[in-house]
């Protein structure tokens, strides 16, 4: 649900200016991102060309340690 409500907020902000959003993004924001430069608007168009810089801090692109520890590996 956010992934959706962040790309929603990409191509709102890229119909009203005409230019590409940059983007910094924390720890899963990082993710978010990730995610919404991977998928398309409605008519089919990949939301990475509406996107600028992006810049992630502290994302976790490999997984949580935490996480693997939790689930055994």
């Amino acid at each position: 649900k956010v992934g959706l409500k962040f790309a929603e907020t990409i191509d709102c902000l890229y119909e009203k200016f005409g230019v590409p959003v940059s983007v910094i993004a924390h720890s899963m924001g990082g993710l978010v991102t990730r995610w919404v430069a991977n998928s398309s608007d409605a008519q089919g168009v990949s939301r990475a060309t509406k996107l600028g810089k992006v810049i992630t801090l502290g994302t976790p692109y490999e997984g949580s340690w935490l996480s693997a520890i939790a689930n055994g590996a």
